[in-house]
């Protein structure tokens, strides 16, 4: 679409495209502008000249607005009460039954959605109208069709839209005399001069003191106390309306001032606009997207709001919050006012148009697209327009011969005018006449446009300048004036006086039937009105009645009565009815089981339990027959009693199940029946008896419960009437057993008539299933557990030596079985042990151990002297001569060492050797005398010394030396024997090694005799040595005698102490003692 073009004020560039406007058509070449001048229709006589003063002034009450030029659409009431539009049809705005687009006049659906077919106006919203349109009809009520996602249609609703009119859902008891729709809402004047508004309240446009929920039926806007509406304008988001005083309100959007209160403050209720000069009223208002205009009482037209492209008129793009007067050509006033969205026109008081404000697309009507700051005149030089209409970019109007013409954007069809070749749209910027086609599909005359009426008395005066717009006339009581003529009063009016210009409705509780009456007449009894203008008098409903005269409603019978129409009494019900409810036509007959005895009750009864009634309306009860019952209250019939009960007695109102044990088998019944012997029945009202189970029996008639067998007992069958005991070696647990079962293995019945099987006890078993007693363990076996089916064989190392046995026997200590199932256990042999209980086998004694008895649970250390060196030794052995051992358990004897000897066998210790004695040698049995020449003089010794020189040793085993005897010599070392000094030597001492040379004349004798007693000496000495054997040898002390020098033999290196010497040949393994056995 195209956009408003804001154009500068400047005055050269004003110039510059006055002058280019001008000299060139914008939109149509000179030939498409001489068609549309030769286009416009021969002025004709018809309905119209019959109006004083054609036209309109849209949505003033004073006159019927027969077109309009919305958004982008065009819509007119035709001369024969139809209306046609054009233009866009998106969301059904064109009222065609599509969306479709219409470039040429097409006939609007009214009363398709039901309502008339004839229209006496089209809703007069601006250019700014959106996407909807309304149509008040000829009986004064609306419809709309278009866009409806603001409630704008008025039926309830709020989504969507509608192609064919809808209607509006009219207040209770009002009608229509002006519409407007806008934007996205709508507004009505009703006959009352009340105002309803109703769509989108977004800004609060609808005027309801709130914003923001939509209004989807019309709501009554709250206008000052005593004041009505005169006229009413809807915009794209505002509303105004002049008052009857010629004050004027406003609401809704208001970001340019244009709501005229002197403010930019959006309003969601009446404001009073508060810009007007001091003494001026309104006569007319007009609301565009963002700006408004009125036409003032002096015939001024005044705007505020926005003014960006000369809306305003006065010359200027200033927009102001204040009023502007549109700068109307000299001397002249206008008669009416129209703002669309950018552009307004104006009647003058001389027939002519203007227009101002944007051009762009021709809108203006002057042969331009020169956007006009101030009012110009349109080019029609074919005569003058009664009604102008401004849309978005385009204007329509009627002319004075009701013909239609509409100029500017035609881009959507707007201005009616088809195609110019079928593809290029053709727009205008003057008038166009607008083929309105033929009056209806079927007709072949053309049609013209509707036009109002704009001076009803004809006074001259333009009615919404006239103070009495309305004709008087003096009239008789039961007339009224109406325009010109005294008109008799409807039915269910009157009029009371002479004179009156009105008639008035008769009250309620009188009408009145007839026409032209002065009162109306009261309602007789049984009769009533309720509400204004009662034609005629309405009989009491049914239900109700009315002993008074001229009564507005009817009394509510009271409960327990009834009435028919019109009557003027009550009436009480009749015993076997009742009535519960106030107003209530006729009684209510008691219902089946139920029943009234009394008249004029409010109530029914129900029938007590054990009794019925079948038949409605009755005043009693009938008891229920033997086998029969009634339950509850209120039953309408007795009932049969249902298989499984039955009823003694009459009056029951319930049937006696039967017992458990029993049964019944039909309905109707009057006693139960005794289940036989076998069979039960656990659940009462049961209508049969079932065999009892296996496992159960029921040894009488009339069993409740089949009863299981008993422990020890079982039953394999069904129905019987007793169990069977369980055979011994059998079980039967219980209860309800179907079955003996024979006791498993390890387990036994020693009797018939159990219901568990003995398990089998310790020491015993049962290997078979089926078993009546238990088998003793033999001996060889045990079995520590009850219940066992086998006996467990001995481990090794244990026995068991009699049957019955429990627990196995471990081996005592120094017995042993290696083998399973042993019924005894066998001493540990010669050299053996057995040290634990429940041994498997016997121990070897070790090394250094033996054992010379059987049966023993341990091994003996070798003795002290005694050594055992292999492995299961029956005893001990004896170190040898030469070897000892001082410690028990030894495996082998230690070596004597040298300078000690053993003599005998089993020694624990070594002797050392004794003085005159050594052993050099070790693991010697005895030790060795010193050889003569040699002595030793202590024990112990490893070797013999040598007797020194001057000393001499002539017998073995000595603990010293001799020392030479006076006149005697030992030369050398280890002497034997001792030599006489010779010749003539001596020797005066004793122990020399040499003698000395002498004179030995003299003393030859002496020598000799010396000699003598030496020898004699010396003998006696050795035989006394022979004879006693010293106890002990003693270490001889150097400081006695003179033995001569010491002299030892190298000592043998000897073994470290505790080294084990090699075992003596002799130190063989005894042989085992012979087996007692």
């Amino acid at each position: 679409m195209r956009q408003s073009v804001r154009h500068s004020n400047a005055l050269p560039i004003v110039l510059v495209i006055l002058l280019l406007g001008m000299s060139a058509s914008v939109t149509i070449d000179s030939g498409d502008r001489a068609e549309l001048v030769n286009d416009k229709p021969v002025l004709e006589t018809h309905a119209n000249l019959t109006l004083h003063f054609p036209g309109s002034q849209a949505g003033s009450i004073y006159s019927a607005s027969t077109v309009q030029a919305s958004y982008d659409h065009t819509c007119a009431v035709l001369d024969n009460s139809s209306v046609k539009c054009w233009g866009e049809g998106q969301v059904g705005m064109l009222g065609t039954g599509d969306n479709n687009d219409r470039r040429t006049p097409t006939q609007v659906l009214l009363g398709y959605s039901g309502g008339l077919t004839t229209a006496i106006e089209i809703g007069q919203g601006s250019g700014s109208a959106g996407h909807h349109t309304c149509a008040m009809m000829t009986d004064n009520t609306l419809q709309c069709w278009g866009e409806d996602f603001g409630g704008q249609i008025g039926h309830g609703g709020n989504s969507g839209w509608h192609t064919t009119p809808f209607p509006v859902a009219m207040p209770a008891g009002k009608s229509a005399v002006q519409i407007s729709n806008g934007g996205h809402h709508t507004c009505a004047i009703m006959d009352d001069n009340s105002l309803y508004c109703w769509g989108e309240n977004e800004e609060g446009i609808v005027g309801v003191g709130e914003s923001g929920t939509d209004v989807t039926t019309p709501y009554p806007i709250n206008l000052p106390a005593g004041r009505t509406a005169v006229a009413v304008s809807t915009g794209w988001k505002s509303t105004c309306v002049i008052l009857d005083d010629g004050t004027g309100m406003c609401w809704g959007l208001n970001g340019e001032g244009q709501l005229g209160d002197g403010t930019t403050t959006a309003r969601d209720e009446p404001t009073p606009i508060t810009i007007l000069p001091a003494n001026s009223t309104l006569v007319a208002i007009t609301t565009g997207t963002l700006t408004t205009c009125a036409l003032l009482d002096n015939g001024s037209v005044a705007c505020w709001g926005k003014n960006d492209v000369g809306q305003f008129g006065d010359g200027t793009t200033t927009s102001s919050t204040s009023l502007k007067y549109a700068s109307l050509p000299p001397g002249r006033t206008a008669i009416s006012i129209d703002l669309g969205k950018y552009h307004a026109c104006s009647i003058l008081d001389d027939n002519s148009s203007v227009c101002w404000g944007n051009n762009t697309d021709g809108q203006i009507g002057d042969g331009t697209t020169i956007t006009r700051l101030t009012p110009t005149y349109v080019t029609f030089p074919g005569g003058h327009f009664s009604t102008i209409s401004t849309g978005r970019l385009h204007t329509c109007g009627i002319a004075s011969n009701a013909s239609l013409y509409c100029w500017g954007f035609h881009e959507d069809g707007q201005l009616g005018l088809g195609t110019s070749d079928g593809v290029n749209i053709r727009d205008s910027d003057i008038p166009a006449y607008v083929d309105l086609g033929h009056s209806s599909p079927n007709s072949t005359g053309f049609a013209s446009a509707s036009l109002g009426e704009r001076d009803h008395d004809n006074d001259g005066t333009v009615s919404i300048f006239d103070s009495t717009p309305w004709v008087a006339e003096s009239c008789s009581p039961g007339q009224y004036l109406s325009g010109l003529q005294c008109i008799d009063s409807s039915p269910g009016y009157y009029v009371p006086y002479h004179g009156m210009a009105e008639q008035f409705e008769c009250y309620p509780g009188t009408y009145q039937p007839y026409t032209g009456q002065s009162s109306c007449m009261d309602t007789s009894p049984g009769h009533f009105t309720d509400v204004n203008g009662s034609i005629n008098q309405s009989p009491c409903f049914a239900g109700t009645y009315q002993p008074a005269d001229g009564q507005t409603s009817c009394i509510d019978v009271d409960r327990g009565n009834y009435s028919d129409a019109g009557l003027a009494f009550q009436i009480p019900c009749p015993p076997g009815t009742y009535q519960p409810d106030l107003g209530q036509p006729t009684c209510l007959d008691a219902d089946p089981g139920n029943y009234v005895s009394e008249p004029q009750q409010f109530d029914q009864t129900k029938c007590s339990p054990g009794t019925y009634q079948p038949v409605a309306g009755k005043s009693s009860c009938f008891s229920a027959s033997e086998g029969h019952y009634a339950p509850g209250f209120g039953s309408a019939d007795q009932l049969a009693c249902e298989p499984g009960t039955y009823a003694p007695s009459s009056g029951m109102d319930s049937c006696h199940p039967a017992d458990p044990g029993y049964y019944v088998t039909g309905s109707g019944a009057i006693d139960q029946m005794a289940c036989p012997v076998g069979s039960h029945q656990p659940t009462p009202a049961s209508t049969g008896c079932a065999l009892v189970d296996s496992g159960h029996y029921a040894p009488e008639s009339g069993t409740g419960f089949q009863i299981p067998c008993p422990v020890g007992n079982y039953q394999p069958n069904t129905g019987s009437e007793d169990c069977i005991e369980v055979d011994s070696g059998h079980y039967a647990p219980g209860p309800a057993a179907t079955s003996q079962t024979e006791c498993d293995a390890g387990s036994y019945a020693p009797e018939s008539g159990l219901g568990e099987c003995l398990s089998a006890d310790p020491g015993h078993h049962v290997s078979d299933t089926g078993s009546d007693s238990q088998t003793a363990c033999s001996a060889g076996f045990h079995q520590p557990e009850s219940g066992a089916p086998e006996c467990l064989a001995n481990e090794i190392g244990h026995y068991t030596d009699e049957s019955g046995t429990a627990e196995q026997i471990p081996c005592s200590l120094g017995t042993y079985q290696s083998m399973i199932g042993a019924t005894s256990c066998s001493e540990a042999d010669y050299g053996f042990h057995v040290p634990n209980l429940g041994s498997a086998g016997q121990e070897p004694c070790l090394l250094g151990t033996y054992q010379s008895s059987t049966g023993q649970s341990d091994c003996i250390d070798a003795e002290p002297g005694h050594y055992v060196d292999i492995r299961e030794a029956s005893g001990s052995s004896a170190c040898g001569r030469g070897y000892y051992q001082p410690e028990e358990g030894q495996t082998e004897c230690i070596d004597a060492d040298p300078g000690n000897h053993v003599p005998s066998t089993g020694s624990p210790s070594q002797t050392p050797c004794e003085r005159g004695t050594f052993q050099e040698m070790g693991a010697q049995a005895e030790c060795t005398d010193s050889q003569p020449g040699y002595y030793v003089s202590t024990s112990g010794a490893e070797f013999q010394t040598a007797c020194s020189a001057g000393t001499y040793q002539d017998t073995v085993g000595k603990m010293s030396c001799k020392e030479a005897d006076v006149d005697h010599f030992v030369a050398a070392s280890a002497a034997t024997n001792q030599e006489m000094c010779k010749g003539d030597s001596t020797q005066p001492k004793r122990g020399q090694s040499s003698c000395i040379e002498i004179d030995t004349s003299p003393v030859i004798a002496m020598g000799a005799a010396a000699a003598a007693a030496v020898i004699v000496l010396i003998l006696v000495y050795t035989q006394s040595q022979k004879k006693e054997a010293p106890k002990s040898r003693k270490r001889i002390d150097t400081d006695l005698g003179h033995l001569g020098d010491q002299k030892r033999k190298p000592r043998k290196k000897r073994p470290s102490k505790g080294k084990r010497r090699k075992r003596p040949q002799d130190g063989k393994r005894r042989k085992r003692p012979p087996s007692k056995d």
